[in-house]
């Protein structure tokens, strides 16, 4: 659901130093750090990109693959350009300085940090993974698609949309549907209300 915090400030600070003006750009993951969430597949992806070009990796949230996934970063000696910050109020304020929103589920109920990352302006690249972004991309228009568990092609893709090549969400107002109200108003037809 979309709402009205999430929608993007016209002056808003840089939530963490790595998001401040000049930096290189940074690549976002939010969720909770399990399996599900598959943060290996992206910490790989990401550890191909930053060959190619500078960048860095913030994953938001808290779980018990906390130490597994740095030691996934330090085995790709990418660690000094990886970060977890843990939980954090407002993920919204990084998904509107980051470079590309990356979502690197194995599989979702229905991802709404993919649907706030939008909202926010941000690009994004994700899984094509049961259920809901495929629906939420409209099969690709809105954003990228890859398979599951596949870092090589999740490289391409975000390096594509850190090197402006692959450019969507621009302009787009399709977070309407979404909104706050129209998905009241969407519950409430479903229950003949």
């Amino acid at each position: 659901m979309v709402v009205p915090a999430v929608l993007p400030e016209q002056h808003n600070c840089a939530p963490h130093a790595w998001l401040e003006e000049g930096n290189p750009p940074v690549i976002l993951g939010v969720g909770r750090l399990e399996a599900q969430k598959d943060f290996e597949t992206l910490i790989e992806a990401f550890s191909q990109v930053r060959k190619r070009l500078p960048c860095r990796l913030i994953i938001l949230g808290e779980g018990s693959r906390r130490a597994a996934l740095m030691k996934v970063a330090q085995a790709l000696d990418v660690s000094d350009h990886v970060d977890l910050p843990g939980f954090v109020l407002d993920p919204f304020s990084f998904m509107r300085k980051a470079g590309v929103f990356v979502l690197s589920s194995r599989w979702e109920g229905f991802p709404n940090a993919l649907i706030q990352a939008l909202a926010c302006g941000c690009q994004v690249v994700s899984t094509d993974c049961p259920f809901g972004p495929a629906e939420i991309l409209e099969e690709g228009k809105y954003g990228a698609l890859v398979r599951v568990g596949e870092p090589q092609e999740m490289a391409e893709r975000i390096a594509e949309i850190l090197n402006g090549h692959l450019l969507m969400n621009e302009g787009v107002d399709w977070h309407a549907r979404y909104a706050e109200d129209s998905i009241v108003h969407q519950y409430l037809r479903f229950f003949g209300l």
